[in-house]
C-alpha cells in the first residue's frame, strides 16, 4: 500500500505511527507502513474531513488501544507523545468545525433565498400551454401555485365541436365549498370562442378548478395558494400594560395582519418574558382571528416583553412589578466571592543567624519594666481582658452552588418558594439552624383607573344588516394604563334622528360581564337608519351609524280581499292589500299599484293606508263591460282576477232621435251641477316620479248625469302635503289651471324626496287623495367633496372632516354616505348631519400603523386616502 504524504492522516493512524516511532526507531518502515495502512484501511480511504471528526471519547479509546499495543515504553516519553499528539488533534478539529460552520452558513444562505423566492413568486415555474388531442380546446396555461391575493389567469379557446358553446369555470375545495365570488372570480369572453378566466385568492389553501362546456368538463387541476407574510408596520398588540403586580393576572390582544389588513394564516405569534420564564403564558386564538395572552407574574422586578412572529418583532415594552420585602431582603445580601475568601498572604521574616544582632534587637524592642517599691520584683504591666470572640462555623470545602448548579440537577428542579424557604440549601453550615419560612407577601393591589373611551374597545361596529339580520358586538372596558375593567354600569341602545328608542323592537340584549367582556345582541325588525350607543354611566364609549335595509315583499304571505267578480255602474268596490314580507311583518316604505283595464280611467280609484299598515283602496266603475283588476307591489303581481260590470238597458227609441241617442249615452241627472265625486275623473294619478321631474295631471268635475260641471278657483282645492300636514304646494311650484272645457289641469315640480299626498277637491267635498313618491336625486361625484384628506396623525389625536354629497343642481343629496376606516374598527369613529346638509366625521386613532380611510354612496366610492398613525 502506498501512502502519500499530501493526504491527510487519520487521527487513529498518526498515533500508531507515532508510537511505533519511539519503541522500534526511525529504521522500521515497513512495518509502520503496514500497520498504518491496516488502519486506514479500517477506518476509511476518504479525505472527507466530516469522516475523521469522530468523538473525543472514541479517539482516546483508540489512542490508549494503539498504545497498549505497544512494547512496554517508558511512561515519560509516553506522555510527550500523547500530549503533542492530542494537541495535533485538537487542531484538526478546531479547523473541521470552522468547515462545518462555513458549511452550515452556506446552507442558510441558499435556505433563505429559497425562503425568499417562494414568498415572491420567483421560483413558480412557468405553465405550459395544454391542447386538446382533437383539437377542441386550447388552455393557455394551468396555473399551480400563486401568493395570497395575487392576480391570476388563463385563457381556453374552443375549436371544432366546442365551438360557439358557453364556457362556465369554477374554483372549489376539498369539501366542494365554492370559492368563486371570494376570490372575485370572473369569466369573460374576448373574442369569438376565446374566454378569459381571472381570479386574486383571498386566503391560502389548496383549491381546484373546474372548467366545463354544455356541462361537459374539458379541464380540472389544483393550485396551491400560499399565505400572505405578516406585516409588522399594522400588526398590533393592545394593550401594553407597563405595570403590574404579583399575583395578579395580565393580558393583552394580538393581531397578526397582512399587507391587506386580513389575519395572517396559520401563524401563531410568540411571547417572551425576559426574567420571567415561569410566568407560563397562556396564549388563546378568538373569533376574530386575533389572540389573547395571559399571564401572572410570581415575583417582582422589571421585565422585557417582547411579541414576535415569523422572526419579526410585533411589540417590546417593559413591565415593572414592585419587589416584596423578602425580594428586597434577598437582593440586599450580595453573594460571598472566591476571591473574598481567599487566605490573606502573609509576608515572612527574615531571621538573622547572629545572636549580636538578635540581642540588640531585643534590647531595642524591651519595654521599660517597673520594679516593685516593697520587694523589689518587678511588676508587669496590666493586660487588658479582650472581648469573647465567636467560633467560626467550619465553611465546607465545597464550592458554593449557584441557581445555575441547581438547574442543572436533573433530581432537582428550583422553584423560587424552594429558594425562600431554603429547605434544599444543603450547602448551608451544618451549625446553623434552618430559616424559618418567609410569610408569602401579599400581592400589591392593582390600581384601576376610571373608564377610558379611547382604550376601551367595541368591536365589531355593524354598520349595515339586513331587516330581521342576528347581530353581534362586544365591548371591553380598560382605563388609561390599559388595565381591563371587569364591572361597571354599560349601556347600549339604538336610536333614530328624532332619538326615540328602538331597544324593545330590536330585541336587544346585553349580556356580561364574562370575563369582563359584555355581550350585545341585536336583531332590527324595521329599515331606516338608526345610531347604536355604548354608555358608561354618562360617559359615551362609542356611537356608529346603522343602515338597516328592508326586507321584500313576499307574495306568497301578502294577500287583497275581497276579490269580488261582478258590480254595477256606481256602485263602490272596495277592498283591502296587505304587503307582506316573510315573516308577517309589514313591508316598509312600498305601496300597491291597483291597474284596472281596458278604458277604467274614471273609475276614480283611491287608496290610503290604515294604522295596521294595510292599504284600503276603493273604485267606482262609471260604465259596463268586462275587466282585469290587478294589484302589484315591487313589479311583483300580487292578486289579479275579472270584474264583470253590467251595461244598463237601452231606453225606448222616442220619435225624436236626437232626446233617444241622449237617454241611451247619458243618465238623467237628478242633481245637476252639482259635483259628483264617484263621476268626477282625476287622471293620471302619479304614484311614483323623480326629484325636480315635471308632472301634470287633469282634474274633471261633473255630476250624476256625467256633465262637465264649472267652478271657481277659490271653490277648486289642489295640494300636497306629507304625513304630518305641511303643506308642500309651494316648494312643489305647484299650479292649477281652469282649461275651456271646464277641465282642471295641476302641474308641479318636487324638490325633495320622500312620500307625499295629493288633494283633490270642491270647497269641503274631497274628489280624490292618494299617495305619491319621490324618489331622490342621485349623487352628483363631480360636485361632491371630501376635506381635509390628512395622510398623518398621531396616536390619541382627534381626526375630522366634513362630506358634502351634492346632487346635480348642486343643492344637498337626500343620501347618507358610509364612513370605513381598514383596520381602524376600534376608533369609534362618528358622523353627524349639519344644518346646511354636510356631514360631519370624528374618530380617535388608538394605535399606529397605515390605514385606508374609505367614503362610499350607494357602494360607490367618493374618496378614499391613506392615513398613517404614529
Amino acid at each position: 500500500m502506498a501512502i502519500s504524504l499530501d493526504e491527510p492522516i487519520p487521527a487513529l493512524g498518526f498515533f500508531s505511527w507515532i508510537t511505533t516511532v519511539v519503541f522500534t526507531g526511525f529504521g522500521v518502515w515497513n512495518c509502520f507502513l503496514a500497520q498504518d495502512g491496516k488502519e486506514a484501511e479500517g477506518l476509511s480511504s476518504s479525505s472527507d474531513s466530516s469522516e475523521y471528526s469522530s468523538s473525543s471519547s472514541s479517539s482516546s479509546s483508540s489512542s490508549s488501544s494503539s498504545s497498549s499495543s505497544s512494547s512496554s515504553s517508558s511512561s515519560s516519553l509516553e506522555e510527550i507523545d500523547t500530549q503533542g499528539t492530542k494537541e495535533e488533534v485538537e487542531q484538526e478539529e478546531i479547523q473541521q468545525q470552522e468547515t462545518q460552520q462555513e458549511v452550515q452558513q452556506e446552507v442558510q444562505q441558499e435556505v433563505q433565498q429559497d425562503t425568499q423566492k417562494q414568498a415572491t413568486g420567483e421560483e413558480a415555474k412557468e405553465a405550459q400551454q395544454v391542447v386538446d388531442p382533437n383539437g377542441d380546446f386550447i388552455f393557455s396555461s394551468q396555473v399551480s401555485s400563486l401568493a395570497q391575493y395575487e392576480e391570476a389567469q388563463f385563457t381556453v379557446t374552443l375549436a371544432n365541436q366546442l365551438a360557439g358553446h358557453e364556457l362556465t369555470a369554477f374554483a372549489t375545495d376539498g369539501d366542494d365549498n365554492d370559492y368563486t365570488e371570494v376570490f372575485q372570480w370572473t369569466v369573460e369572453k374576448k373574442k369569438e370562442d376565446e374566454w378569459l378566466v381571472s381570479w386574486s385568492p383571498d386566503r391560502p389553501g389548496e383549491f381546484t378548478i373546474v372548467v366545463t362546456v354544455n356541462e361537459m368538463m374539458i379541464g380540472i387541476w389544483s393550485f396551491v395558494v400560499r399565505a400572505a407574510l405578516v406585516d409588522e408596520s399594522i400588526s398590533w398588540v393592545a394593550p401594553q400594560p407597563t405595570t403590574g403586580s404579583r399575583g395578579v393576572p395580565v393580558s393583552f390582544t394580538i393581531a397578526l395582519l397582512d399587507d391587506h389588513q386580513g389575519a395572517v394564516w396559520d401563524l401563531t405569534p410568540t411571547v417572551k418574558i425576559n426574567g420571567g420564564d415561569l410566568f407560563d403564558v397562556q396564549l388563546t386564538e378568538n373569533e376574530d382571528a386575533t389572540f389573547q395572552a395571559t399571564f401572572t407574574p410570581d415575583k417582582g422586578g422589571s421585565f422585557q416583553i417582547g411579541v414576535h412572529a415569523s422572526g419579526i418583532t410585533i411589540a417590546e415594552w417593559t413591565l415593572e412589578v414592585p419587589l416584596s420585602e423578602a425580594e428586597k431582603q434577598e437582593l440586599a445580601v450580595a453573594p460571598v466571592k472566591e476571591e473574598e475568601m481567599a487566605p490573606v498572604p502573609v509576608k515572612e521574616e527574615t531571621v538573622s543567624s547572629s545572636s549580636s544582632s538578635s540581642s540588640s534587637t531585643e534590647e531595642e524592642i524591651a519595654p521599660e519594666v517597673a520594679t516593685s517599691a516593697t520587694t523589689g520584683a518587678p511588676v508587669l504591666p496590666e493586660i487588658p481582658v479582650l472581648p469573647e470572640i465567636p467560633l467560626l462555623p467550619e465553611t465546607p470545602s465545597a464550592a458554593v452552588p449557584t441557581r445555575a448548579s441547581y438547574a442543572s440537577r436533573a433530581s432537582f428542579t428550583p422553584t423560587r418558594a424552594s429558594y425562600v424557604a431554603g429547605s434544599n440549601r444543603n450547602f448551608a453550615p451544618a451549625q446553623a439552624p434552618a430559616p424559618a419560612p418567609a410569610p408569602a407577601p401579599t400581592p400589591a393591589p392593582v390600581v384601576i383607573g376610571p373608564v377610558s373611551a379611547k382604550r376601551s374597545v367595541v368591536s365589531p361596529q355593524v354598520q349595515k344588516l339586513g331587516q330581521y339580520d342576528d347581530a353581534t358586538f362586544t365591548v371591553s372596558l380598560f382605563d388609561d394604563n390599559g388595565n381591563k375593567i371587569t364591572s361597571g354600569n354599560v349601556l347600549t341602545y339604538p336610536t333614530d334622528s328624532d332619538d326615540n328608542d328602538y331597544a324593545d323592537v330590536f330585541q336587544w340584549t346585553t349580556e356580561g360581564p364574562v370575563d369582563g367582556v359584555w355581550t350585545v345582541a341585536f336583531q332590527p325588525d324595521r329599515p331606516g337608519t338608526f345610531s347604536l350607543v355604548v354608555l358608561v354611566g354618562e360617559l359615551k364609549i362609542s356611537e356608529w351609524q346603522l343602515l338597516v335595509t328592508p326586507a321584500p315583499v313576499d307574495v306568497a304571505q301578502s294577500w287583497v280581499d275581497p276579490q269580488v267578480g261582478t258590480g254595477a255602474i256606481g256602485q263602490t268596490q272596495q277592498l283591502t292589500i296587505a304587503l307582506l314580507d316573510r315573516l308577517l311583518g309589514a313591508v316598509f316604505d312600498v305601496e300597491p299599484v291597483i291597474n284596472i283595464t281596458p278604458n277604467a280611467q274614471n273609475f276614480n280609484i283611491q287608496q290610503e293606508v290604515n294604522e295596521d299598515g294595510t292599504f284600503t283602496a276603493s273604485f267606482t266603475p262609471d260604465h259596463g263591460g268586462d275587466f282585469t283588476i290587478e294589484i302589484v307591489a315591487q313589479d311583483l303581481t300580487l292578486a289579479s282576477w275579472k270584474l264583470h260590470v253590467p251595461s244598463p238597458p237601452k231606453a225606448q227609441e222616442s220619435s225624436s232621435s236626437s232626446s233617444s241617442s241622449s237617454s241611451e249615452d247619458q243618465p238623467i241627472a237628478k242633481y245637476p251641477g252639482v259635483v259628483s265625486p264617484s263621476h268626477s275623473t282625476i287622471s293620471p294619478k302619479i304614484q311614483k316620479l323623480p326629484q325636480y321631474d315635471q308632472a301634470t295631471f287633469t282634474v274633471t268635475l261633473r255630476d250624476d248625469g256625467l256633465k262637465n260641471v264649472a267652478v271657481s278657483p277659490t271653490d277648486f282645492i289642489s295640494y300636497a302635503t306629507d304625513a304630518d300636514e305641511n303643506d308642500y304646494s309651494e316648494v312643489f311650484a305647484w299650479t292649477p289651471t281652469k282649461n275651456a272645457d271646464d277641465t282642471w289641469t295641476v302641474s308641479f315640480s318636487p324638490d325633495r324626496p320622500g312620500v307625499f299626498i295629493v288633494v283633490v277637491g270642491v270647497k269641503d267635498t274631497i274628489i280624490g287623495q292618494w299617495n305619491f313618491e319621490v324618489d331622490p336625486a342621485p349623487v352628483n361625484m363631480e360636485q361632491s367633496w371630501v376635506d381635509p384628506r390628512r395622510s398623518s396623525s398621531f396616536l390619541g389625536q382627534p381626526q375630522t372632516f366634513t362630506i358634502a354629497l351634492l346632487d346635480s343642481q348642486g343643492a344637498a343629496a337626500w343620501t347618507e354616505p358610509v364612513v370605513l376606516i381598514e383596520g381602524g374598527e376600534t376608533f369609534g369613529t362618528q358622523m353627524s348631519a349639519n344644518e346646511d346638509g354636510t356631514f360631519a366625521v370624528s374618530f380617535v386613532p388608538d394605535r399606529t400603523g397605515t390605514f385606508k380611510v374609505l367614503v362610499t354612496v350607494d357602494k360607490a366610492t367618493l374618496a378614499e386616502w391613506t392615513l398613517t398613525v404614529k
